[in-house]
């Protein structure tokens, strides 16, 4: 077995990882890490990440954020977490207004989660065409077409 496919995390701050001189055996050491950042230095191939997305709706567009953490959250968890944080926010922004909505406070919100270890997830591609327009008719919300919604006509009225 490789290092690399033993490495688990077996608690919060412990992992295991096999000894490399008894790796045949399958002996392994137990070391606990402090730090979970160093942990992920290690091998961060192997450790199982957690996605969770951070953000609000509108009738309009609303900005998401896609976070992941080695640790993994029941729903409930994660919602008090991700309040607490909005009120820390809210706290922070000093206002005295009575009008203060969660758009104004949710990047400071995710950046309040990266302090407990969540980092932004950063995506390699993403294939997002204009929604509202006709895939088969090219003069149907002309101004939304973008380079994602002209390859979906062009496959659809071309093929």
């Amino acid at each position: 077995m490789s290092k690399e496919k033993a490495l688990k995390y077996i608690s919060d701050c412990t992992m295991i990882i096999p000894e490399m001189e008894s790796e045949k055996e399958g002996k392994f050491e137990v070391i606990t890490v402090v730090d979970a950042k160093e942990a992920l230095k290690i091998d961060s191939k192997n450790v199982e990440m957690h996605v969770y997305e951070v953000g609000y709706w509108s009738h309009e567009e609303s900005p998401r954020y896609l976070l992941y953490s080695d640790k993994k959250f029941t729903k409930k968890q994660f919602d008090d977490l991700v309040s607490d944080c909005f009120k820390v926010a809210y706290q922070n922004k000093n206002n005295d207004s009575n009008h203060v909505n969660v758009e104004e406070l949710l990047s400071e919100a995710v950046e309040i989660l990266k302090g407990f270890g969540f980092k932004e997830y950063e995506t390699t591609a993403s294939f997002i065409p204009f929604g509202w327009a006709c895939v088969k008719n090219n003069e149907d919300w002309k101004e939304g077409e973008d380079s994602e919604l002209k390859l979906i006509r062009d496959k659809i009225n071309y093929s």
